[in-house]
């Protein structure tokens, strides 16, 4: 569960000035978003923004034009100094009305308080700030050692957040420790600066910020201290199924998401959110010593995930992930299970599992590629990732869906079939569209009788994430090597292994309905 370092691999896609200049074109005779009050944005100065003025920007911009002071002025709206092409863009999306003005300027940094220095507020306490990445939570337990089954209820606190230690450090089975936290959860002392004898903080105030939607919905709040913030889907209902997991979902039912900032009296400001396909809209609910901010849902169960980290100038951003219009639209990480000499998997007849999950990994990138999707692999060679490398990866990129190949195993060669595991409860439809697929292939395509193992819920690392729709496959058991049809060679075969990465991109494109 401890969040560690990554490796980082990533291409860099910058707009020439001249795909700046066609991707203009279309819109140049769309009409005005509003009167512009002072001017800023209006380069033309005729009192409206429009794609013309973001075409005049943007030949500024590539020196194919010059302007007078007046229209420099009201061109550069970032304020940066000069008109780049990024004005041209803002500019642009001003007159297309996927965004204004005000949500293009730079905010000032925010000063926040710290259990460093005396706020107004007698007293001292044990405090732990969090030094990890997206650090992960637990339930309060009162065994000893202590308990520690992941549960989805309970998210992963953000970098830089301070809460209040109660009780610990105590061990777990696995020798890590844990500190009991105010809030009600219990946090890996790895992940955590220990604060001694801090001062006592004041009771929190959230204000709304700014608010972006359309391609993406971008909330931003400031916070005057850093309080720990929990979020849970609701009104979600779960049953105990796959080995006895509490967390298995029949049906996806949630109509709100709520984001609870505890230690928080109030929050305050309105959030204008008209164009996001998820989320119709946001309120501010009173609930004690903490204050929720809630989302409600377009469409009861339609969820695609959110990032939600502190930026560099100490405000919260929450960003919500929409549908994408395409598989051309998609990004996808695709991650190779197990890799490198110290974690080979299961294994049969020599073949290594890690080694069926690269060469599946890379035909399925090679069919997604294909169809346009961008794909991040988490590993294209036969190296050694941890899974909290992995988890940490999903949060680095942020994708649309995250999926993690395996091949199962047994001590029975005869078990065989397909299964697909989530975590967070918005994952279930996405698992149940990949298994349907796979099994639809086993039975349909190959004619074979399998085991038909529905989707479940399960604590894997690699799932345990906010930030999109994730999955861990289970493509076959390789170790179904009785007969002469049978898991493993579908799994280590050229035709098999393609008949199983086809099946893999139909599942994606069903559970988007593309």
């Amino acid at each position: 569960m401890k969040a560690k370092s990554v490796h980082k691999k990533s291409k860099n896609r910058l707009l020439s000035p001249l795909l700046c200049i066609c991707l203009l074109i279309p819109f140049a005779t769309l009409a005005f978003s509003g009167v512009v009050e002072p001017g800023l944005g209006d380069v033309d100065g005729n009192g409206y923004i429009e794609a013309a003025d973001a075409r005049i920007a943007l030949r500024c911009a590539t020196g194919l034009d010059t302007l007078t002071p007046e229209q420099l002025e009201r061109a550069d709206v970032d304020r940066v100094g000069g008109v780049t092409a990024a004005d041209a863009r803002t500019i642009l999306r001003v007159a297309t009305k996927l965004q204004k003005i005000e949500d293009s300027l730079p905010l000032d940094s925010l000063t926040q308080l710290t259990p460093d220095t005396y706020n107004g507020v007698e007293g001292t306490s044990s405090y732990c700030l969090v030094t990890s990445d997206y650090a992960e939570c637990i339930a309060v337990s009162n065994a000893r050692p202590v308990e520690d089954p992941c549960n989805p209820l309970y998210t992963p606190l953000p970098k830089g957040t301070y809460d209040y230690v109660v009780g610990g450090p105590y061990d777990d089975l696995d020798g890590d420790q844990f500190y009991e936290l105010r809030s009600g959860r219990m946090i890996d002392t790895d992940d955590v600066q220990f604060v001694e004898n801090g001062y006592n903080m004041p009771s929190n105030t959230v204000k709304a910020v700014r608010c972006v939607s359309g391609i993406r919905t971008l909330v931003t709040l400031s916070s005057e201290w850093r309080v720990p913030i929990n979020v849970t889907l609701a009104p979600q209902a779960y049953y105990t199924g796959y080995q006895d997991r509490t967390f298995n979902v029949s049906e996806q039912t949630a109509t709100y998401i709520d984001f609870e900032f505890f230690y928080t009296s109030s929050g305050e400001g309105t959030i204008p959110i008209n164009q996001s396909g998820i989320v119709s809209r946001a309120e501010w609910i009173s609930a004690g010593t903490s204050t929720i901010l809630r989302f409600h849902l377009k469409q009861a169960g339609v969820f695609y995930g959110y990032v939600m980290n502190y930026d560099e100038k100490g405000y919260l951003c929450i960003e919500f992930k929409e549908k994408p219009q395409s598989l051309q639209n998609t990004v996808i990480m695709l991650d190779a299970g197990h890799g490198g000499s110290g974690d080979p998997g299961t294994a049969a007849k020599g073949i290594a599992e890690k080694t069926v999950n690269l060469q599946l990994v890379k035909k399925i990138q090679a069919l997604l590629v294909a169809e346009g999707a961008t794909v991040i692999l988490t590993r294209d060679s036969d190296v050694l990732l941890t899974i909290a490398e992995r988890r940490q990866l999903s949060y680095k990129y942020s994708p649309d869906l995250f999926l993690s190949i395996h091949c199962d195993g047994s001590t029975s060669t005869s078990s065989n079939g397909t299964r697909s595991f989530y975590y967070k409860c918005f994952s279930r439809d996405y698992a149940d569209a990949l298994h349907d697929s796979l099994y639809s292939m086993y039975t349909n395509e190959l004619g074979r009788t399998i085991t038909n193992r529905p989707s479940a819920f399960y604590v894997f690392a690699v799932t345990r994430t906010e930030a999109c729709p994730a999955v861990l496959l289970e493509t076959g058991f390789l170790t179904n090597t009785a007969g002469t049809v049978n898991d493993f060679n579908t799994l280590t075969s050229e035709s098999g292994q393609n008949s199983v990465a086809a099946a893999v991109v139909r599942g994606i494109k069903n559970y988007y309905g593309f």
